[in-house]
């Protein structure tokens, strides 16, 4: 997992910022979303925050679209 003092804010900040979309789109709190994204996958650290130069110029659809693709790929039901 990716410690804290190896992102920037702004990567931080665009990691809450993916949460919050997905758990808007998904219908599920935060915390939730976020056990989906660390706990039972590696997609925060492994694509949210690796990509975050390419991703945070995409649109909120787009970003949600490819999390949910992720997630599914991975066997996780949403």
């Amino acid at each position: 997992m990716i410690k804290r003092n190896d992102i920037t804010d702004e990567q931080l900040y665009f990691a809450i910022y993916c949460i919050t979309a997905l758990s808007r789109n998904l219908n599920m709190i935060p915390s939730d979303v976020y056990n989906l994204l660390t706990e039972k996958t590696k997609i925060l650290d492994e694509y949210i925050i690796k990509y975050y130069d390419t991703l945070h110029t995409q649109g909120e659809d787009y970003i949600v679209g490819e999390i949910v693709s992720l997630l599914k790929s991975k066997g996780i039901k949403v």
